[in-house]
């Protein structure tokens, strides 16, 4: 699992930073992550076969 993420809005503080780019940030840091585990994990619990 790749642990990477994104800081799209440089140094500005949390009054500062514009909501577009909060979004942005929070879809690439959160919701992605969030994607790739519901994609990944299934595949995690299906019983291993013969010559796998």
């Amino acid at each position: 699992m790749n642990n990477a993420g994104v800081s799209l809005d440089g140094e500005l503080r949390p009054p500062y930073v514009d909501e577009g780019i909060l979004r942005a940030t929070l879809d690439t840091n959160l919701t992605g992550a969030w994607r790739v585990v519901e994609a990944v994990v299934p595949g995690m619990s299906k019983p291993a076969t013969a010559g796998s």
